[in-house]
């Protein structure tokens, strides 16, 4: 397919449509831009693209002429899986409608289809999803812990995708157990981190028996064992005793804050007699705990809030204001907890478990709902990165870099990016570039470049077969990797034959550690 001036067409609607077939192989989108017309309403001339640009103008023969051509772009070019999400290229083509059409009609009408738009999609990535998992993601971890009768009664799973998100975003993890698989109150235990979109990401899942302290304990090994033995910087949680137990054992070293979310929830269950009974309680609750940075406004806050509702012996509430220095937005603000203390996270986290599964699931309708969640999940965050990579342009300015800002708000330091304030003070200062030391990788664009680094095991054992399984969990880890991307492209995919040989008969290990000097042949 060649653009170049000169070229002529039948009606200018021939000329954009070669022109969009053009784009969506070179991948960019367009759109119509501006147009001219003559005295008598006829299109002269037409402009489609950025700085890449095709123009077309009318003939006196009544056909279209391309006059200019620029080929160069300001923007990157997405890649080729992605060029369906830009606005130019999302259309359904005569095959697809001509299936949508066949299902309406054997049903009877699209309102008895028995599925939406949005159910096909799920079923779609679903069914593809789990006929991968065992094909190419050796990296899929689960533990099982049975009763003595050996019945199932806690099971934790992992994937190879929440391994690497852990890695990227791992950085702050909220523990959520607030949903209720069933009526009997088996809770499902999400380990939820957030992305460099600021979506909510699921790293690991747990179906537990219960909440004891040594069914949490295990949890937390497992999960730190599963993810190449790092622990978060700073966890989130609600007010559980044994969950905050577990914690300090097995994560000493994390730092351990209360959920804003859960904070409140716990406050209008255990307080539902205040809040029915006193309207405004809610509103003073919540000044309490959102809305003061500094400690002696908020005690001074608090001091008056009980004595204006003659709570000051309430037993609750004096055991809630003992973990006052465990609450984010007061004790926790030089914390950085990448702003998933705030209620938005959790609150949509409860809401979307709730839309894919339901207590009347059994065990493997659970796994399939769940996986469906993942999945959108997934979804969603590769439309956001590709978003990000078509809108985000690339700018630069010589201009004067601070070298050093400290705000009173401690929003870098809670949440990671810069404050209003601070970015005030650059437009006062006509200040064009943020210094790099203000700018987290975890919320930019380049938060999911890999890196070629493997975890290192600070382990003393010295058992052979456990140190070649740790090898074969890193090797796979990788080559899973290379693998996914080889896969996308024909080129790449195929091994030849030759050399599927030579890489099944490598020499064994011992090959490698011969003195200098000493060889032999393949």
């Amino acid at each position: 397919m060649v653009l170049k001036v000169g070229l002529e067409f039948e009606t200018k609607e021939d000329a954009y449509m070669f022109y969009k077939a053009y784009a969506e192989k070179a991948r960019f989108g367009i759109r119509r831009s501006k147009m001219h017309k003559g005295n008598s309403g006829e299109i002269l001339d037409r402009v489609f693209g950025c700085k890449a640009k095709l123009g077309v103008s009318s003939r006196s023969n009544g056909k279209y002429r391309i006059y200019k051509f620029i080929s160069e772009h300001s923007h990157d070019l997405v890649s080729p899986s992605r060029s369906h999400f830009l606005r130019s290229h999302r259309s359904l083509n005569d095959i697809q409608r001509f299936q949508i059409d066949m299902a309406q009609k054997s049903a009877g009408g699209l309102e008895n289809v028995g599925f939406i738009r949005h159910d096909y999609k799920n079923y779609l990535r679903t069914k593809r999803t789990i006929q991968m998992k065992f094909a190419i993601d050796p990296n899929f971890i689960y533990a099982i812990q049975v009763d003595v009768e050996v019945i199932i009664t806690n099971i934790f799973w992992a994937d190879a995708r929440m391994k690497v998100d852990y890695k990227r975003f791992g950085d702050v993890v909220c523990f959520e157990t607030t949903y209720r698989k069933n009526k009997e109150g088996r809770p499902l235990a999400l380990f939820v981190g957030v992305n460099n979109h600021k979506q909510t990401i699921i790293i690991g899942g747990a179906l537990l028996y219960d909440e004891t302290i040594e069914t949490f304990e295990r949890l937390f090994d497992t999960f730190s064992r599963t993810m190449f033995g790092r622990k978060p910087n700073n966890t989130l949680t609600d007010q559980d005793a044994a969950m905050d137990k577990a914690l300090s054992t097995q994560w000493p070293e994390t730092k351990h804050r209360l959920c804003v979310w859960h904070m409140y929830q716990n406050a209008a269950k255990h307080l539902k007699g205040i809040f029915d009974k006193f309207k405004s309680f809610a509103k003073e609750f919540c000044s309490c705990v959102y809305d003061h940075d500094e400690v002696s406004e908020f005690i001074r806050a608090w001091d008056d809030m009980l004595e204006k509702y003659n709570l000051k012996d309430n037993e609750w509430l004096i055991k809630f204001y003992e973990n006052k220095e465990k609450w984010p937005l007061v004790y926790g603000c030089e914390t950085f907890l990448a702003d998933m203390s705030t209620t938005q996270h959790s609150e949509s986290m409860n809401s979307m478990v709730k839309q894919y599964i339901s207590y009347k699931h059994d065990l493997l309708q659970f796994f399939q709902h769940f996986q469906s969640l993942l999945d959108d999940r997934c979804y969603d965050e590769y439309k956001a990165d590709t978003k990000s990579s078509i809108n985000m342009p690339s700018l630069s300015y010589p201009a004067e870099i601070l070298k050093h800002i400290c705000c009173y708000c401690k929003i870098f330091e809670f949440v990671g990016i810069l404050c209003a304030h601070s970015l005030k003070i650059f437009f006062l200062k006509n200040i064009k570039r943020v210094p790099d030391g203000y700018i987290e990788k975890r919320w930019t664009t380049n938060a999911k470049v890999a890196t070629t680094s493997l975890p290192q095991y600070r382990s003393t054992d010295d058992d052979p077969k456990i140190a070649m399984g740790r090898r074969y969990k890193d090797l796979s880890y990788v080559f899973n990797r290379l693998a996914v991307r080889a896969a996308e492209t024909e080129e790449t995919g195929p091994i030849p034959p030759p050399y599927y040989q030579k890489m099944r008969f490598l020499p064994n290990p011992s090959y490698f550690h011969q003195p200098a000097g000493r060889s032999e042949k393949l």
